[in-house]
């Protein structure tokens, strides 16, 4: 970070104290720069989260700190936004950039057990109860809707005759699979209606943190609300469900056990529990495809084989097990 782009920050922020170190975090956003900021004043040391992002996507990180700040002062386990002292603004502009900064939580990364599974649904649902209230809409970005026919004829063209890489075999293999797939998941899903509200979607392993308050029960904090849509809430509880505990039986029951606990799920979402977690997971094989092979983005390069072959072979087992228990 610049000196100039530093001194920008010591001023809109100044009443928290002297600025004296601006480290990067390891994990970064697709479309944010993160930093761990940490300010001198009396009483010791204070550390902070920076959010900084192009000027094109400051509307998105108002509106997400928006919705993190209502949660955060309605008692849910997510850290505080810090607005700044002069202005009380959550969001600060400079030339290049719009930045938000927020408490920085000191907690543990996820060890994949069941208390920390079943955590992470109760600060989800503790989270949806409070963005019922939100006032609003939040649009499903189209990067993540199914593949047109004219999408799918661009990535085949893109692929060689003969796949000479990891990706580009994957991408053969899946991408015929992906009608079939959409055709399943809509057939049984366009039956119902489902409600719709503002549902947090980007409830993963690298947006939360464990901590444990003396003899307290462990808590999860959920540390970013950059992809918020209109949903149905199931589609969001699949989303972290699949993440936190996986697919054995017992770890998914204790999963929806605790998220019912708060925020009481419908029967037919619980039955439906496998068609979302597919329908999720074809969600992001369809935003890597259309984002690397359509609009040739390289961001994902050296996670995309990963990323398709996880994302598929989970959308086709939990499509299985839905088949299987209906």
């Amino acid at each position: 970070m610049s000196a100039a782009a530093r001194q920008v920050l010591q001023d809109a922020w100044n009443g928290l104290g002297v600025i004296t170190s601006i480290e990067p975090v390891a994990e970064q956003g697709i479309n944010s720069v993160n930093y761990v900021v940490s300010c001198r004043r009396k009483g010791g040391t204070f550390r902070y989260l920076l959010k900084t992002v192009a000027p094109a996507e400051a509307d998105q990180l108002k509106r997400s700190a928006t919705v993190q700040e209502l949660c955060s002062t309605h008692g849910a386990p997510v850290p505080p936004v810090v607005r700044c002292p002069d202005t009380g603004a959550r969001i600060v502009c400079r030339n290049d950039r719009a930045d938000a900064l927020f408490g920085y939580c000191e907690g543990m990364p996820f060890q994949g057990t069941v208390e920390e599974a079943t955590a992470v649904a109760t600060t989800l649902a503790r989270v949806h109860r409070v963005l019922r209230t939100c006032v609003g809409t939040f649009p499903d970005p189209p990067m993540y809707q199914d593949l047109t026919e004219a999408e799918c004829a661009t990535i085949r063209a893109a692929l060689p005759r003969r796949p000479v890489d990891a990706l580009e075999t994957l991408v053969a293999q899946t991408l015929p699979g992906l009608p079939s797939i959409y055709r399943a998941v809509t057939d049984a899903l366009g039956v119902h209606p489902w409600p719709a509200q503002v549902v947090h979607l980007d409830c993963g392993i690298d947006n939360v943190r464990f901590r444990r308050r003396g003899e307290s029960a462990l808590e999860a904090v959920l540390l970013d609300f950059g992809h918020l849509i209109d949903g149905p809430r199931i589609l969001a509880v699949s989303f972290a469900g699949h993440r936190f505990a996986g697919i054995e039986p017992a770890r998914v029951q204790a999963f929806l056990a605790a998220y019912h606990a708060i925020d009481a799920l419908e029967p037919r979402e619980l039955v439906h529990y496998p068609l979302f977690v597919c329908r999720e997971a074809i969600r992001r094989v369809n935003y890597v495809l259309r984002d690397h092979f359509v609009y040739q983005h390289t961001h994902w390069d050296r996670d995309l084989p990963g990323h398709v072959h996880d994302f598929y072979s989970h959308a086709a087992a939990w499509l299985r097990i839905h088949a299987e228990r209906t």
